[in-house]
């Protein structure tokens, strides 16, 4: 009763991001809208589900909260404006940081000055992203800030020579 009772006071993040770059969710006061209405079931009905609203993918995407435009989705999270651009089409037609405080995309993406990057080669190194506004400013928390190192989130961990390797090796003796 205690564990059902604090799963429905916890705070969930107001911004889920997977580890893709191609999917994004924003809570909203109807629940959370996700940015894709097909694709990317399993993180999307995750999000979903432990938001305590496990309704089906395409009803999320139906709910206000993020604006699509073509391959690009805005969404603003509180003071913070982010564009989530699927597709090397989509990030060749973005300017800048196309008025963005923060870019996520599929697609490799050079550093820009004027915004915050989160591109397929940075999601190799933090995984999935959670946000939530603290004192006002959007903070984002990463898989591998929660969970660590791990034979599923980081490549060095499974490469021969490396620690699970060196591991299984002084078991060995």
């Amino acid at each position: 009763m205690v564990g059902f009772l604090l799963w429905h006071i916890a705070v969930r993040p107001q911004v889920l991001i997977a580890d893709s770059g191609s999917l994004i969710g924003v809570m909203t006061d109807a629940g959370r809208d996700v940015s894709k209405e097909r694709g990317e079931s399993f993180a999307a009905g995750n999000w979903l589900e432990n938001d305590g609203a496990p309704v089906a993918q395409e009803v999320a995407y139906g709910r206000t909260g993020l604006i699509e435009d073509g391959r690009m989705v805005w969404a603003d999270v509180g003071a913070t404006k982010i564009v989530n651009v699927r597709g090397s089409t989509a990030l060749a037609a973005l300017n800048g940081c196309g008025g963005a405080n923060i870019i996520v995309t599929n697609q490799e993406m050079t550093a820009r000055s004027d915004c915050d990057v989160y591109d397929i080669n940075r999601f190799r190194d933090t995984g999935a992203l959670a946000g939530w506004i603290i004192d006002g400013t959007l903070t984002f928390e990463s898989v591998r800030d929660r969970t660590g190192n791990r034979l599923w989130n980081t490549q060095s961990v499974r490469l021969r020579g490396g620690a699970l390797a060196k591991l299984i090796a002084s078991a060995r003796q």
